[in-house]
């Protein structure tokens, strides 16, 4: 008797491994690759010299001047704001004040863009920041938004901005001016010292920002002029027009644009 054969089709098994990032990540090479693979601190330090080996440092490193802003570099996130939750940082300065970043741990760049993919990254800075270059103090003379990255940390979202206002009270930013008007109202609210808010003019035209009182007496203008169209931010400083803080009470931020005025009730508790 001939021994049967019994088949048994047995389903292929597909294991997914899930494996931690390592302390350090880098990217793939020195170009525009920049996926995620582990890295020992000396690899990282080495990623770093052999990229400054062939790319120029861009931007003037003012080293020992004084920063309004300090932000400390440790693996995989910019720390501005004392909170380590949040992932993304902006720091505020104003026009000619200037931003040190702060060597804390890891091996890191400081560039200008939001990634690879931006055309204009590494235009303004782009500078190492490690044990061998502990700090990076930068200068900035223009008003606007400028974000940056480290870039062998792009993967893990290792970016900030630098928010840099106009004495003016009003900065551009970047993005579309299909929205008209307040686009954040004033925050914090209340507020012991000043306000930060944002707004964005469809069509150029006359843009007035002024502050009254509860009894409707103009006690600040913010901006009284013509602006183009797009997305701004704007800052009252909690000063009435003699440049003296204002008292504790409530108070109104007026925007009158093209087609638009409205106001926003802003709260200030000394």
């Amino acid at each position: 008797m001939r021994p049967r054969v019994l088949l048994v089709s047995i389903p292929a098994l597909v294991f997914t491994l899930a494996v931690a990032p390592a302390h350090h990540a880098r990217a793939e090479d020195h170009g525009h690759a920049h996926h995620v693979a582990p890295m020992t601190d000396a690899d990282m330090q080495k990623w770093v010299d052999e990229y400054f080996a062939i790319h120029p440092r861009v931007g003037v490193n003012r080293v020992g001047a004084a920063a309004a802003e300090t932000v400390s570099v440790v693996s995989f996130r910019f720390e501005a704001d004392g909170n380590a939750g949040t992932q993304i940082d902006t720091v505020k300065i104003l026009v000619g004040e200037s931003v040190r970043w702060q060597f804390g741990s890891g091996s890191h760049t400081v560039t200008n863009g939001t990634g690879f993919s931006d055309p204009d990254m590494g235009t303004l800075f782009n500078q190492p920041i490690n044990s061998v270059q502990t700090s990076l103090t930068f200068q900035f003379d223009n008003a606007g938004l400028v974000p940056y990255f480290c870039q062998p940390h792009e993967g893990f979202n290792m970016k900030g901005f630098v928010l840099v206002k106009s004495t003016s009270g009003v900065t551009p930013l970047p993005g579309n001016n299909a929205a008209l008007g307040f686009t954040r109202s004033p925050r914090p609210n209340p507020t012991r010292a000043g306000v930060d808010f944002q707004f964005a003019l469809n069509q150029a035209g006359q843009a007035r920002i002024e502050v009254f009182d509860a009894r409707g007496a103009r006690v600040a203008t913010v901006k009284d002029g013509t602006l183009p169209p797009g997305s701004y931010s704007g800052s009252w400083d909690g000063t009435g027009a003699d440049g003296v803080a204002v008292g504790s009470g409530v108070y109104y931020l007026r925007m009158t644009l093209p087609g638009y005025s409205q106001s926003r009730r802003v709260v200030v508790a000394r």
